[in-house]
């Protein structure tokens, strides 16, 4: 998540077409170009849009990526989590973890505001595990959605997530464009609890039926404001709106 974020589903026979790849990977060479111009306003733009869309609990806001006096240990956080915690290394939570456990811990919709390398993954990822950890996602319905702009930061969520998973049955995958779905597919049929993805290719799985809303307890918006910026926000109201039933959204 950057400086603004919101913490807080013809014939059987033929495929729906793969339409969102191509936005995705435009959006992607447009956010890029925007970055290299170095266009400030759009970004505050975004950012004011963003928090107009969002109707949060709480808004959590960390000034960096200091941390804080207390320990992990310290927390009351599930055995397999403290076990993985320890794993990684980390001892001390950052200032935006320790103001994000409690609320987004009780299920309260909230928006972050941190800079960069302040922890945010970890942070929303805790209560997410946390809460999930009691049972598992049937086939094609995962628990958890974490939305984000591109695909480098798909992995790399992912990968913080499944390290934070470690010990417990949860299962973490990450989908996006620019290869096979067919095995995401496969993944996603499996039972996962929480995915990872980009908005075009969440898009294309929703339609081909490999994946429903109704099992979601809780979505992430995880640079929400460069997802807007991107062009995105249309499909990322779209599926808030899909989601069935109550939801917590961080």
């Amino acid at each position: 998540m950057t400086d603004s974020q919101v913490v807080k589903e013809t014939a059987p026979s033929v495929e729906p077409p793969e339409t969102s790849d191509s936005h995705e990977e435009a959006a992607q060479a447009k956010s890029s170009e925007a970055v290299e111009e170095g266009s400030t306003s759009e970004e505050t733009d975004s950012d004011e849009a963003v928090q107009d869309e969002a109707v949060a609990d709480e808004i959590v806001a960390a000034k960096g990526p200091e941390v804080s006096g207390k320990l992990f240990t310290d927390l009351e956080l599930p055995e397999t989590l403290q076990s993985a915690l320890k794993d990684m290394g980390y001892i001390h939570p950052t200032e935006v973890q320790l103001a994000t456990l409690e609320p987004g811990g009780a299920g309260k919709d909230l928006v972050v505001q941190a800079k960069t390398g302040s922890g945010k993954t970890t942070a929303f990822g805790i209560p997410i595990i946390a809460r999930l950890q009691e049972n598992k996602a049937e086939s094609c319905k995962p628990r958890a959605i974490a939305l984000v702009p591109t695909r480098e930061l798909a992995h790399q969520v992912a990968n913080e997530l499944r390290e934070l998973c470690e010990g417990s049955s949860l299962k973490v995958f990450a989908v996006y464009g620019g290869v096979s779905i067919g095995r995401q597919a496969g993944a996603l049929k499996g039972g996962v609890d929480i995915v990872v993805g980009t908005p075009g290719r969440l898009l294309d799985h929703l339609r081909r039926k490999n994946m429903l809303l109704d099992d979601v307890e809780i979505m992430v918006l995880d640079e929400a404001d460069e997802m807007l910026s991107m062009g995105f926000w249309d499909d990322v109201t779209g599926l808030l709106r899909d989601i069935p039933g109550e939801k917590q959204t961080m």
